[in-house]
C-alpha cells in the first residue's frame, strides 16, 4: 500500500510540473482575440492589416497582423548581410516590397544569418550551433505557396533544389494543426517580442508581431501563449521568427504597423538593423 501511495504521489508531482511547464491559456483569453476590433484596413487583391490593443494572459499586449491569399501574392525571402543590412522597412522599399516583416536570427555583430538560409535556390547561410535546440522548423516558398516543415541538417540540400527561398527559424510552434514541443529554457518562459508567420487551411498567410519590453503596454509572449495566439488565429501551420527588437511588421501603405521597442519608446521608430526580412510583393 505504502508503494502505491509513492507511486500515486510520484506521479501527481509529474502532472503538476508538466503543468507549470504548459500553462493552462484561460478561453477568455480566445475570445477576447477572436472578437478583438483590428481595424483592419485593406492593401489590395484581398490582404488586410490590423492592430489591436488587448488584454491577454492578464497584461496588456498589441498585436499588428497582416493577412494575405497567398495565391494572389508572391511570398519572397530577402538577403541582405554585413553592410548591405538595414532596418525592416529600408530593406522593404529597397525591394519594393508592399508587406513585409523581420526574418531569422543573425549575428549581431556581423550581420550575417546563423540558420539555413536559401535565397533563389541558393545557399547564403547555415545553421550556427548556438541556434540549433530553438531552430526547429523551416519555412519555404513554392510558388506562390508557403510550406512549413521540421528542419533536417541532412536534407539542406533537397531544400535548396525544391524551394526558390527557404528559411530556418523556430521554435516551429504548429505543423498540421499539431501544437510542437518547446524545451523549458527562458527563451521560451519569459515574456519577449515575439513574431511569428503561419498559414491557414483557407490559403491565406498571416504575419503577426506580438509587441514586448514595454511596461503597462506591451508585455510580449512566452512561446506557448505564441503558439496559442497562432492557434486561435486560425492558423494550422506557424513557425516562430527572430523577436526581441527585431520583430518589426510593415506595410508600404502605413510604414510599420507595430511597436519596436529597441529605443525602449512606445512608438514606431525603434526598428533594429536586420540582414534579412520576408518580404510580400
Amino acid at each position: 500500500m505504502m508503494k502505491k501511495g509513492w507511486i500515486l504521489l510520484g506521479l501527481m508531482m509529474v502532472v503538476m510540473s508538466l503543468s507549470a511547464q504548459v500553462p493552462l491559456h484561460n478561453e477568455q483569453d480566445s475570445i477576447t482575440l477572436v472578437q478583438a476590433d483590428f481595424h483592419w484596413q485593406d492593401l489590395g487583391k484581398g490582404a488586410q492589416v490590423g492592430v489591436a490593443q488587448v488584454q491577454l494572459f492578464g497584461r496588456p499586449e498589441v498585436i499588428s497582423i497582416v493577412r494575405y491569399p497567398m495565391r494572389r501574392w508572391r511570398t519572397q525571402m530577402v538577403h541582405a548581410p554585413r553592410e548591405a543590412s538595414s532596418t525592416t522597412d529600408s530593406l522593404a522599399l529597397r525591394a519594393k516590397a508592399i508587406m513585409a516583416v523581420n526574418g531569422s536570427y543573425f549575428n549581431m555583430r556581423t550581420f550575417d544569418p546563423v540558420t539555413f538560409f536559401c535565397v533563389n535556390h541558393r545557399i547564403v547561410g547555415n545553421q550556427h550551433p548556438s541556434t540549433i535546440k530553438r531552430s526547429t522548423g523551416v519555412v519555404a516558398t513554392r510558388g506562390r505557396q508557403l510550406e512549413f516543415m521540421r528542419y533536417d541538417s541532412l536534407q539542406t540540400e533537397f531544400y535548396r533544389r525544391h524551394y526558390k527561398d527557404a528559411i530556418q527559424c523556430g521554435p516551429l510552434l504548429l505543423l498540421d494543426g499539431v501544437e510542437q514541443v518547446f524545451d523549458e529554457v527562458s527563451f521560451n518562459t519569459v515574456n519577449h517580442p515575439r513574431t511569428v508567420i503561419g498559414t491557414t487551411p483557407e490559403g491565406e498567410c498571416l504575419m503577426v508581431v506580438v509587441d514586448g519590453r514595454l511596461k503597462g503596454q506591451a508585455e510580449g509572449a512566452t512561446m506557448w501563449e505564441l503558439a496559442a495566439i497562432a492557434r486561435w488565429l486560425g492558423m494550422t501551420n506557424a513557425l516562430n521568427l527572430d523577436g526581441g527588437g527585431s520583430s518589426t511588421l510593415w506595410t508600404r501603405e502605413q510604414g510599420t504597423v507595430n511597436y519596436p521597442c529597441d529605443n525602449k519608446q512606445f512608438d514606431h521608430q525603434g526598428l533594429r538593423r536586420v540582414p534579412n526580412i520576408i518580404v510580400v510583393r
